[in-house]
């Protein structure tokens, strides 16, 4: 089936099955906390296209009853008829999403939920890349992907007398192209559907954007690792303020994280004699990211603290090289430095809502305590 074929089988279902598929008085279902984390995410009147918007119901809906000004693209006449009846305020266009041309830097957020999976793999990517020029500088991307690799049609889709087509790749691979284009992973979640289930991703474009050209050829295999030293007091502590600042609501300054103990003292008097880190660099020497490892005890415990004899891991990227596998490198990195000094436990603490949180995870950390938002994690590592 050829590119084309695969465009015209998605889009004459839902030429045909479109009530099928959602009612006109829809509820914004499993929609709901998505659209609503959006939405504090984006300032008032904020420019948002809806990717795949189908009938315009819940997203177009929820966010121009927000006040925000949207436009909406489907590749299906049907959809776009019924959408621009339901949402009389938004725009909508009946075009393919993977031959848009739009203006750079003209969306504060671009919603894609359960679309790209309609589209011929090969141009996935692209679309991606694309869609990382479109947001403007601190912009949104809500979308659903695919979670395990799949290409396929279902005959009578939705028990109605017309054929749907999938094609997707693996959360793995989305969350490498999201990297390559430029924008930081902020949260990914797993939407369970039947016996399967959808990867959902938060990326940001950051506010320094190098473009998706300059993040593919500066890639983390350029990255160079150096042993942390005293002179890196201060790049330890813009770190620390990066690493505390992880969601884009919060902004503590480096006045108010070195004035509060809980947080200061992950940096005061670096380097101790039992401190040790690592310094992630770029082809230029230029420090990216540290990980470091602190001894706090019992009478000045760190939110990580477990015992006396447990180092507590930090991580900390600058905001342009997050989600590009900065992070990830160092952690492994920093814990074959701990192995080597005969270290066998090493702990951090991490809050739930944090992408990081699956990175450690996925590496090997398991969850000791729960807090309210936040988990203490311990990794045996061996000596």
């Amino acid at each position: 089936m050829s590119r084309s074929d695969e465009r015209d089988v998605v889009r004459r279902g839902y030429d045909a099955l479109s009530y099928h598929y959602r009612s006109d008085d829809a509820d914004d279902g499993q929609y709901a906390p998505w659209l609503a984390g959006l939405h504090q995410r984006l300032p008032a009147s904020a420019a948002v296209l809806d990717l795949g918007c189908g009938c315009g119901v819940p997203v177009a809906r929820f966010l121009a009853n927000a006040g925000h000004r949207v436009t909406g693209v489907d590749i299906s006449d049907v959809q776009i008829e019924r959408a621009r009846r339901l949402v009389p305020t938004g725009t909508f266009l009946r075009a393919d999403a993977t031959r848009l041309e739009l203006p750079p830097a003209s969306f504060d957020a671009v919603v894609c939920l359960y679309a790209v999976i309609h589209m011929p793999l090969a141009d996935q990517p692209q679309l991606i890349k694309s869609i990382a020029t479109w947001l403007r500088p601190g912009g949104w991307l809500l979308t659903t992907v695919g979670s395990s690799a799949w290409t396929g049609t279902e005959d009578n889709w939705l028990d109605g007398n017309a054929t749907m087509w999938w094609s997707q790749a693996d959360a793995s691979s989305y969350r490498s192209w999201l990297q390559q284009a430029g924008l930081t992973i902020s949260a990914e979640d797993f939407v369970p559907e039947s016996s399967s289930g959808h990867a959902l991703f938060w990326a940001q474009r950051p506010q320094s954007w190098p473009g998706p050209a300059l993040c593919e050829a500066t890639a983390v295999t350029d990255l160079g690792i150096r042993a942390a030293t005293a002179a890196d007091s201060e790049f330890l502590v813009d770190m620390l303020v990066e690493a505390v600042n992880w969601l884009p609501e919060r902004n503590w300054s480096r006045e108010q994280i070195l004035a509060n103990p809980a947080l200061a003292h992950y940096v005061t008097g670096w380097m101790r004699p039992d401190d040790f880190g690592l310094v992630a660099v770029d082809s230029a020497g230029r420090s990216v990211g540290v990980a470091w490892f602190r001894y706090l005890t019992s009478a000045d415990p760190g939110y990580g603290y477990v015992s006396d004899d447990v180092p507590e891991l930090t991580i900390g990227v600058v905001e342009t090289w997050r989600g590009r596998g900065v992070g990830r490198t160092l952690l492994r990195a920093v814990l074959q430095a701990a192995r080597e000094r005969g270290i066998r436990t090493v702990s951090l603490s991490v809050e739930r809502a944090n992408f990081a949180a699956r990175v450690y995870a996925a590496e090997g950390f398991r969850t000791v305590e729960s807090f309210e938002d936040a988990d203490t994690m311990v990794a045996e590592i061996g000596a």
